[in-house]
């Protein structure tokens, strides 16, 4: 069995920067994979290399993407705690 990735709750960013460090390994692992034997590989081979680097990479996009939506959420939230901080608790 292999360990958890999270010993706790993770929050948003955690499990974020989680993914974006797996896509990022992920690629530099195909990227190594092709340095090594390219000359060696099939049409078939390098349209299964060349599908699933596009893959990583739109995905890692998006992670980044979420990152940022992430953060001005939490900005938005922040701002909004604030103001509401202006007013009686009652």
């Amino acid at each position: 069995m292999s360990e958890p990735t999270f010993n706790y709750y993770p929050s948003s960013e955690d499990v974020l920067d989680v993914l974006e460090e797996l896509a990022q390994a992920e690629l530099e692992h195909l990227e190594d994979t092709k340095a090594n034997g390219i000359k060696f590989w099939t049409d078939t081979q390098m349209h299964t290399y060349n599908v699933r680097k596009q893959m990583y990479k739109l995905f890692l996009h998006k992670v980044k993407t979420w990152q940022h939506e992430v953060e001005r959420a939490e900005i938005r939230d922040d701002i909004a705690r604030e103001g509401a901080q202006d007013y009686p608790s009652w």
